[in-house]
């Protein structure tokens, strides 16, 4: 202890307390006869108490007792001794040894600084690494769960309870002795850093080293070391660098990880080739489907192994070697894509796998991706050939052509269609692969993927191999594993995902509104792309064009095609609708039809994908311009009803009369409105004049047929209030559901003028319906469930519309044609526009949800 406190500045402390620990405490502690006694000792004696450690303790009792020696004289000394319960003849001892260690260390070199004083707290820290030095095997390290230290050698002790640190328990301990009574006890304690161990004692701890692992932040191989001494863990666990321990695990680690697995932050260009060539591989492997083209990590081990220098253990190794290297050889790292193909791997022909995909014009980035999973899991969406489709082109791609594959892929693909076949189908194309292989040759030979449709000349193709014919609709495609049909991925002018999926119509329908936004902006239609530019002077706009001036909240300059999107119309004053604009992007002609929007207050003038979505949006648009710019007839009207009009009308689903004849002018005015729409301000003009003068009659026509249908729903509904049989409960309810659905806040210019005609009819069919109720319930009930299941299929085929699409005519046709049964089921004596049944609503509904 006192040699290593000569390296350290602190002899005089570690010599003092060496003294101390040869001697008897010099504090006295009398035993508990009832006096006090104990307890003013204990009081005294603390004052010289330090939480860390008890060595401290008699440093500051030292500098007390030279402090009073130096006040007081001999006697009041020696009084002052017995007063604090401290033994003079100790002191005495204690200074004497002191003084013999000092002259002992005279002739060795070791020497006390005279000028200074004892400083316990300055030299803390040199102090107790000078005593570990000799205490190394009175160490402990704190057992949480038993309470008590795992010492040296295998030894459990606990600290004295006289000890300051008794109740503070740190983690470490060195003691000055280890005293066995009752159990062992360390007296004479001072916690310590565990690391002051491993400084004073290197040549005597243990290291061990686990779980060596490359780290890509430090750029080396780092290891887990455990430090132990005499049994005890100083150090547990601390991460160092392995490369000093083992370099040529370190090696081989930085070759596997760094190298070949790229796992690793560098700026050598060698490097970055050499990963792009083999992402070229990985690409080809998930094109081709195949994990046997790329070689093995060992093959490229072994290629750096062979060059990278010896004595390379690290990214610091590394970068310094490669300096020198690549002056000799700059290609020395370089990988060949022969070094990377496997040996066992077929001649591959990558002409079959292409990266493009030609349609309708379009080239369409293909991308590969192999993901299989095991038999009964969720198969990988982005599994197989995926297609970039530009959202400004969607609407104009044709999914027939893409179901027939890549060719690398399609012997694959006809071989599920034929296993798909029923088995009384399929049994006569078997073995399904080689006829696969046969059918693809003569596919290749006489179709022609862009013209013909696959399943139909695919059925041709088998019957002259076989001679079998293939019904129609035989071919299950849900059958079909998901990677051999291609995904589509709808990105954005900026290359944003929008959407995904292997259903082309559905993502076509789904993303309409995006394409039709994409196409105005295309064509500078839009707001966002007409502003004029900064500093530029404001363009007057020229008339004739369907983009140019108006009332409109976005008026701008012309656009490159000559259309502006507007909004806020309430008036004809944007020119001429042109019935198509057209522009080129990337080679392609975009084509976007122009329409008048209705808004509810206001309309819009907005592109559409195609001319049938224009024709249906431009007819709202139309009648809402005209109503919103013929006088309101509602106060004539009002005037001209007599008494029992005014009863009916007040009693009314819109909330008030004048409501109500708001609709009906907005019918009227639906009905004035010719097929031929107008196109130009002129024709709308003339349109115009037209309805303002027919309109008061014609709102007339349309409130007489309002009148008879407000008085039966009347009656009708004191009828369903009057019943309260249990038994005819579900028709009573069917009649208040089908009620609700014919007259509605609104109804009448949603009905329209040439189906609210039909209303009344429908209505006293209720009523018929109602008066045989009591004695047909049965009869009732049946018909009813005909009705409810064909109402059911209707309403999913409007839920599966998107927000914002419009029901489309066959939809319409399907709602009004379920009315018609409802008449010749309930009331067959009223009855029917048209020959109506089950069977033909069905064939309608399919047909409306048929792709386009």
């Amino acid at each position: 202890m006192i040699v290593e406190s000569g390296k350290r500045g602190c002899v005089r402390e570690v010599m003092i307390l060496a003294a101390a620990l040869t001697i008897q405490d010099p504090r006295e502690r009398p035993q508990g006869d009832g006096s006090g006694k104990q307890q003013l000792a204990a009081e005294k004696h603390a004052r010289f108490r330090d939480e860390n450690s008890d060595f401290t303790g008699y440093l500051n009792l030292w500098n007390y007792l030279q402090e009073k020696q130096q006040e007081l004289s001999s006697t009041a000394f020696r009084r002052l001794c017995r007063a604090e319960f401290i033994n003079y003849l100790r002191v005495r001892e204690w200074q004497d040894l002191f003084a013999q260690l000092r002259q002992m260390a005279r002739p060795l070199g070791i020497s006390l600084d005279n000028k200074r004083l004892t400083d316990p707290v300055g030299n803390h820290e040199g102090i107790h690494i000078s005593l570990l030095s000799g205490l190394l095997s009175h160490i402990g390290i704190l057992d949480e769960r038993k309470r008590e230290y795992a010492g040296a050698r295998g030894t459990r002790f606990a600290i004295f309870p006289g000890s300051a640190l008794f109740k503070k328990s740190p983690t470490f301990v060195m003691a000055a002795e280890l005293v066995e009574t009752s159990r062992l006890w360390a007296r004479v304690a001072a916690k310590f850093d565990p690391l002051w161990a491993e400084q004073v004692a290197p040549d005597l701890v243990k290291r061990s080293y686990s779980e060596p692992h490359w780290s890509k932040k430090m750029g080396s191989v780092m290891a887990h070391e455990k430090v132990t001494l005499y049994g005890v863990p100083i150090i547990p666990n601390r991460r160092v660098n392995y490369g000093r321990v083992d370099p040529e695990l370190s090696r081989e680690l930085f070759i596997r990880h760094a190298l070949v697995e790229g796992d690793w932050q560098t700026h050598h260009k060698f490097f970055h080739r050499n990963r792009a060539l083999l992402q070229e591989i990985e690409e080809l492997e998930a094109r081709m489907r195949r994990r046997d083209i790329l070689v093995d990590d060992q093959t490229l081990f072994e290629f750096y192994d062979a060059r990278v220098g010896k004595d390379v253990v690290s990214e610091r190794h590394f970068d310094k070697w490669w300096k020198e290297a690549r002056q000799q050889d700059p290609a020395l790292l370089d990988f060949e894509k022969s070094l990377l193909i496997s040996e066992d791997a077929d001649e591959l022909d990558d002409s079959a796998y292409p990266k493009t995909w030609l349609h309708k014009g379009f080239e369409l980035p293909l991308s590969y991706e192999f993901s299989p999973v095991a038999p009964g899991a969720a198969p990988n969406p982005s599994d197989g050939v995926t297609a970039e489709v530009p959202v400004l082109f969607l609407n104009q791609l044709d999914d027939a052509a893409f179901r027939w594959l890549i060719p690398g892929q399609r012997v694959e693909l006809v071989t599920a269609l034929i296993k798909s076949l029923p088995k009384q189908v399929r049994k006569n194309f078997v073995p399904a692969p080689d006829v696969a292989r046969q059918a693809v040759a003569a596919l290749e030979a006489d179709f022609d993927p862009a013209t013909d449709d696959l399943e139909p000349s695919l059925e041709l193709v088998l019957r002259r191999l076989r001679g079998q014919v293939i019904p129609p609709g035989s071919w299950n495609w849900d059958a079909v594993p998901p990677h051999l049909r291609v995904s589509f991925r709808v990105v954005d002018t900026r290359g944003k995902l929008l959407d995904e999926g292997k259903d082309l119509a559905a993502l076509q329908e789904k993303l309409a509104p995006a394409t039709r936004r994409a196409i105005a902006e295309s064509l500078g239609a839009t707001p966002s792309t007409t502003a004029p530019k900064r500093g530029a002077a404001p363009a007057a706009a020229a008339k004739g064009n369907a983009g140019q001036g108006g009332s409109g909240s976005a008026q701008q300059a012309g656009s490159p095609a000559g259309f502006t999107e507007l909004t806020g119309l309430k008036d004809w004053t944007f020119g001429t609708v042109q019935r198509q604009v057209q522009g080129m992007v990337k080679g392609h002609t975009v084509t976007g039809y122009p329409a008048l929007v209705d808004q509810g207050t206001s309309v819009a003038l907005r592109l559409f994908q195609t001319a049938g979505e224009q024709e249906q949006a431009m007819r709202g648009g139309v009648i809402r311009l005209l109503a919103l710019k013929v006088p309101p007839p509602d106060r004539y009207v009002l005037e001209h009803l007599n008494n029992t009009e005014k009863l009916t009308f007040s009693q009314n689903p819109h909330g008030s009369v004048s409501a109500l004849i708001a609709d009906c002018a907005l019918a009227a005015i639906d009905k004035l409105t010719p097929a031929a729409l107008p196109w130009d301000e002129p024709s709308f003009k003339a349109l115009y004049e037209q309805v303002r003068a027919e309109l008061i009659d014609t709102v007339f026509t349309v409130t007489a047929v309002v009148e008879r249908i407000l008085a039966s729903t009347r009656r009708i509904e004191k009828q369903l209030r009057g019943t309260t049989s249990l038994a005819l409960v579900s028709a009573l309810n069917d009649i208040k559901a089908q009620l609700e659905q014919l007259v509605f806040p609104g109804f009448v210019a949603r009905t329209g003028y040439a189906q609210l005609s039909q209303l009344p009819r429908y209505l006293a069919a209720i009523e018929k319906r109602l008066e045989k109720l009591p004695t047909t319930v049965q009869r009732d009930a049946q018909h009813m469930a005909v009705v409810q299941g064909l109402e059911d299929d209707y309403d999913d085929a409007v839920s599966a519309l998107l927000p914002g699409r419009r029901i489309g005519p066959e939809l319409t046709q399907v709602r009004w044609m379920i009315e018609e049964l409802r008449v010749s089921l309930f009331a067959v004596e009223l009855g029917t526009a048209y020959s109506v049944s089950e069977k033909r609503i069905r064939t309608v509904l399919n047909k409306a949800l048929a792709p386009a």
